[in-house]
């Protein structure tokens, strides 16, 4: 079986300037929580998926009671996500590159093209337990590691673009 292969989404680093601490953590924590697989990656801007990861990752964390009751299907859940999203990655959200229109109706008409194992393995990740980080609960035993050195802004910038592209082909 071939190795499915993820596009690059043009997510810049200096994209990932425009958000703040706060948000780049979030969107670690989601990186960590929720699948997407290629055929969804693929069909994603860089704030759509920038979006995903930061709405998971603001739900899911052990603080947060945003997660309860969230959607169980495809578009209603990735649009909940975008709801929580989208007033903190504002800028980036405007600045960053876009392989597909973004206009209203746009990201809702590429995602009633997924097929069946695409949308099941994405709503199944999400609703799973959340995994969090050594730093949240060391004993976890699927805990990731994460040690960016306090809260400096460029350390967790680079993490978030490492775990982005963890994967990635570029062609």
């Amino acid at each position: 079986m071939e190795k499915p292969i993820f596009e690059d989404p043009k997510i810049r680093k200096k994209d990932l300037k425009l958000l703040s601490v706060g948000g780049l953590i979030n969107t670690l924590r989601g990186n960590h929580n929720v699948i997407l697989l290629s055929d969804l990656w693929n069909n994603l801007n860089a704030d759509e998926i920038i979006s995903i990861y930061h709405g998971t990752g603001a739900c899911k964390n052990q603080s947060s009671i945003k997660y309860r009751g969230m959607p169980r299907k495809f578009y209603e859940l990735i649009n909940e996500l975008n709801k929580i999203s989208y007033p903190y990655i504002g800028n980036f959200r405007k600045d960053c590159i876009k392989k597909f229109p973004s206009g209203k109706g746009d990201l809702e008409k590429r995602l009633l093209n997924m097929d069946e194992y695409t949308k099941d393995a994405f709503i199944l990740s999400f609703h799973k337990p959340y995994i969090p980080s050594e730093i949240e609960s060391p004993e976890h035993p699927e805990a990731w590691s994460d040690d960016p050195g306090g809260r400096n802004k460029q350390i967790y910038i680079n993490r978030v673009y490492d775990a982005l592209y963890e994967g990635v082909t570029k062609e």
